[in-house]
């Protein structure tokens, strides 16, 4: 029985991830009828963004000031009157206060670089033939991509982690590991958060609006370019959470980090609907669990074979998904 509950633990926590990336592409599909294929690469890239921040600063190239030495923000300590701020240990070579920081300016760049795109790269190709939007989705990939692996090189680089990954937190019927726990807890409080922005904020009204039906929300006043904008904003940002949860749990980063975790939310996204949020979530902890008791108790090997399977069974069944909306023709 303790294998079980183990092995749904680490279902959940996966699951979790799983259902975060398949968030993003379903905002980025409910505003513009678009998969974006690149949401994996950009969240690797901001994954590496995250790593770099986290590497000892050089401030010797400034010259008026004459520093020659380095800040590692990731062990950074502040004190006020005395005081530690810091919410770590030395002994963990690692500080959560700047762990925190590292998340928090991440998260900022990859919510820019998601508008960016949207603004300068997809906006121009709306309105066009869908399958030219298709292709500049997977030219992303490949430019994100190319850069990740020109940038960092293939070598794998451990990413930081504000618990000890090997140590297990004892529930009675069952063992999780701490970044396993860490990363459910953050997945659970972001898609708490993304729920509570789209039904209590006027500004995630408006932007469910915008992607049911454009043209009566510009007729309201609401600025539809505006919430395009903000909806890949958001995508790419967390995007970029889910890559720096699986950063830690693997063997390190690489090019190729979020390629096969991109997979099953794409599966996850299908599987709850494309265009349903709450199907995101639901497949993905769905997939995550699936997935952990086949490797239990059929083997590893039959994983993606049955968890795959299952969906395409429920597609067969019904083709939006368990939680989509049935597309509607006037004739």
């Amino acid at each position: 029985m303790e294998v079980f509950f183990s092995q749904l633990a680490n279902g959940l926590s996966t699951g979790a991830l799983y259902a975060l990336l398949a968030l993003a592409l379903v905002f980025i599909f409910r505003s513009t009828d678009i998969v974006n294929f690149a949401q994996g690469e950009m969240a690797t890239f901001g994954t590496y963004l995250g790593w770099s921040l986290s590497r000892p600063l050089s401030l010797s190239w400034i010259p008026l000031l004459g520093i020659d030495r380095h800040i590692n923000v990731i062990s950074w300590n502040p004190q006020i009157f005395g005081a530690s701020l810091s919410l770590g240990t030395p002994n963990e070579g690692v500080t959560r206060m700047g762990y925190i920081v590292v998340f928090i300016v991440t998260v900022a760049i990859s919510f820019a670089i998601g508008a960016f795109i949207e603004r300068f790269i997809i906006r121009p190709s709306e309105g066009k033939n869908l399958l030219n939007a298709v292709i500049v989705t997977l030219g992303l990939f490949i430019l994100f991509n190319s850069l990740s692996l020109y940038r960092y090189g293939p070598t794998p680089q451990v990413y930081p982690s504000p618990v000890k990954a090997a140590t297990a937190v004892d529930f009675g019927i069952f063992k999780m590991s701490q970044q396993a726990l860490f990363s459910f807890c953050v997945g659970v409080v972001l898609m708490l958060l993304v729920y509570w922005f789209f039904q209590r904020t006027k500004l995630g009204l408006g932007m469910r609006a915008a992607a049911l039906n454009p043209r009566a929300s510009e007729l309201m006043g609401i600025n539809t370019g505006r919430m395009l904008t903000l909806g890949w904003a958001l995508a790419a940002a967390i995007g970029c959470v889910a890559g720096m949860m699986v950063a830690p749990q693997v063997a390190g980063i690489s090019p190729s980090l979020m390629l096969t975790i991109l997979l099953y939310a794409f599966a996850a996204a299908v599987l709850g609907g494309l265009d349903s949020a709450l199907g995101a979530v639901i497949g993905g902890l769905a997939v995550g669990i699936g997935q952990a008791m086949v490797v239990q108790y059929v083997g590893s090997q039959w994983s993606d074979l049955i968890a795959f399977g299952l969906i395409i069974a429920v597609l067969m069944v019904k083709p939006t998904g368990l939680f989509g909306s049935p597309v509607l023709e006037k004739v």
